[in-house]
């Protein structure tokens, strides 16, 4: 099955919204080829992970709700981050 990242949505948030579970990220990534903490375009579509946990995903589709946590740029630079010991994902080191 295909799903397609929704603006802000980490894989994270894709495998939350999408097969009710987080258990579900490693396998999302490595079906796509990518690391868990690939920032998504918008409209990207992926290959799915199957359901773990229908309720989950029910009460998704139910609400409407899409989390959507990325942390972009602007929003790091007004948290104010930084100094001795602080290090980002992606900024200062990247995971694969």
């Amino acid at each position: 099955m295909k799903i397609t990242a929704e603006a802000g949505q980490t894989l994270a948030d894709m495998a939350v919204v999408h097969t009710g579970s987080m258990e579900t990220l490693m396998i999302l990534a490595l079906k796509n080829d990518m690391p868990v903490t690939q920032r998504l375009e918008t409209g990207q579509v992926l290959e799915s992970a199957d359901v773990v946990r229908r309720e989950v995903v029910s009460s998704f589709m139910a609400a409407s709700s899409r989390p959507a946590t990325e942390l972009t740029e602007e929003a790091a630079e007004d948290l104010g981050l930084g100094g001795i010991g602080y290090m980002a994902v992606e900024v200062d080191f990247i995971v694969s």
